[in-house]
């Protein structure tokens, strides 16, 4: 198969590469040429701006691929350049999307009063009905190809209502691993490897979110890319396992061989408080985001080539090195 990378340089990028060639597919990318990676020999590269995709239209159309994998498809814009560009170039388009289209991500942020959603979310759960999260944020603070425009749900409509392209979308959990520049867990980290004890609030320590370690996720990239039942399909995918928060706490002090005791009190904790440790205050820890992966399962056979204890494992290790 041959396949067009859009956006293969970043945190997700090689490790995708990385596992369609060991599969045998032929493989190009499209990037600014910014990152420094040395792409393996017998990748074509393609080099544009994303915001100018269209400019790259008889290149792709030169590569001729059986399948469009857009990483950073992140607006209504941007997924309108991805059609454009791959009309009469290609089939099928791939997209990632993320589980903040889900309206019990917005209840969870607080930016809206409904009702708490039910869990654990499957597909077809209640999507979003106010967009664009970013619109008041800085945005020098999140990656290069997210801007204020930002909204998975205009780019998921774009891609899956073509009437000449067929699309399929991959909707993304909190990715966490070697690579995460975000360094999810590494307040955990620090607090495994400075203190004797950790004190997790209730709300804290009862909380469900969305998680996928980065091998797992690629794999399930792999599958929807490559597999003919994904072609016109939505999928979600997370670990198996939806994790508390003390759930974290203790696969990553496990991982540490920590000593130490793990205390949960009614008070919030100012150093592992869930507002802290994601970065956001207006949180209602109260709605859950744990995820039914089940579809991606049963349709295409997704299994974990990562178990969840040497997934954790890795994770701290390269939160300790300091990655």
């Amino acid at each position: 198969m041959k396949i067009l990378m859009i956006g293969g340089t970043g945190f997700l990028g090689p490790k995708v590469l990385q596992t369609f060639l060991q599969q045998g597919h032929e493989v190009a990318v499209f990037h600014r040429g910014q990152t420094v990676v040395d792409l393996p020999a017998g990748v074509r590269t393609i080099k544009g701006e994303r915001s100018q995709l269209t400019l790259a239209k008889s290149e792709f159309s030169s590569f001729g691929p059986d399948v469009v994998l857009d990483l950073i498809n992140s607006s209504q814009g941007q997924a309108q350049q991805l059609i454009e560009v791959c009309r009469g170039v290609t089939p099928h388009v791939v997209t990632l999307s993320s589980c903040d289209v889900y309206q019990a991500f917005d209840v969870f942020l607080g930016r809206s009063q409904d009702a708490l959603q039910p869990v654990p979310l499957t597909e077809t759960s209640a999507l979003r009905h106010q967009f664009f999260l970013f619109k008041d944020m800085n945005v020098e603070q999140l990656p290069s190809w997210v801007d204020h425009f930002y909204e998975k749900i205009h780019a998921e409509e774009v891609v899956m209502n073509d009437p000449e392209i067929k699309g399929s979308i991959l909707r993304l959990p909190m990715v966490y691993g070697p690579g995460d520049v975000q360094r999810r867990f590494g307040l955990i980290v620090k607090e495994l490897q400075t203190s004797k004890e950790i004190v997790l609030d209730e709300e804290t320590a009862q909380w469900q979110g969305c998680w996928g370690f980065i091998d797992n996720i690629v794999e399930a990239i792999r599958l929807v890319v490559t597999h003919p039942k994904a072609v016109g399909q939505i999928y979600h995918v997370a670990d198996a396992t939806n994790l508390t928060g003390i759930d974290i706490v203790q696969r990553l002090s496990e991982a540490a061989n920590w000593q130490g005791e793990i205390r949960v009190t009614k008070e919030k904790h100012p150093k592992t408080n869930l507002r802290k440790v994601l970065r956001i205050e207006t949180l209602n820890p109260a709605q859950y985001l744990c995820l039914d992966s089940s579809k991606i399962r049963q349709e295409l056979g997704f299994q974990e080539p990562v178990s969840e204890k040497a997934a954790f494992q890795a994770t701290y290790d390269y939160l300790v090195k300091g990655g």
